[in-house]
């Protein structure tokens, strides 16, 4: 894992790793296509949300095209890390989440903070290029055995709110909690 790590800071931007940030409504049904998957086939389920820290203050410092672009540079990389355990998905302008099929807690909370490490040591090492460093919040919720009729919103819900204490505490750090 850690070299997957070491390897994803070196990666370049390919144009099939980019994801799209996608509506609110297709995110919810995204994640309620996953939540039946691992119900069908008895799996547990984690959704990790990751947030840009202090994203208006880097906005007005760098622009906003800037942390566009920023952001589809960290793809390829963020990409590189999960590949074979997760879906990037850009949710909005300044947003990801990735969802972990199979994941239990421990394993999805150890790829999102390799996640967070990927953004801090690449932002130190563009830092003098970009004039700015950033970091990312990341909350992970998990159902260990997504349950029939489950309310996928209460999933979204609780990793938002895992992400919502990391940035209430300074950012760049994960948390996470079991569901059901």
């Amino acid at each position: 894992a850690d070299t997957r790590l070491a390897g994803a800071t070196k990666a370049q931007p390919a144009a099939a790793v980019l994801v799209r940030a996608v509506s609110a409504p297709a995110f919810l049904g995204t994640v309620e296509t996953s939540v039946k998957a691992c119900r069908q086939q008895r799996q547990p389920l984690s959704l990790c949300l990751l947030e840009l820290d202090h994203v208006e203050s880097i906005a007005d410092r760098l622009g906003e095209m800037q942390v566009t672009k920023m952001l589809h540079r960290l793809q390829p990389m963020m990409h590189a890390i999960i590949v074979d355990e997760g879906r990037l998905i850009q949710v909005d302008d300044h947003r990801f989440a990735v969802i972990y099929e199979g994941a239990e807690r421990q394993p999805a909370v150890e790829l999102t903070r390799q996640l967070v490490r990927c953004v801090r040591d690449w932002s130190g090492e563009q830092a003098s290029t970009l004039g700015h460093s950033f970091t990312f919040s990341a909350g992970v919720a998990t159902l260990a055995m997504p349950p029939k009729n489950f309310p996928c919103q209460e999933l979204i819900d609780a990793a938002q709110r895992c992400m919502n204490g990391v940035q209430l505490s300074g950012g760049d750090s994960v948390k996470s909690i079991d569901i059901y």
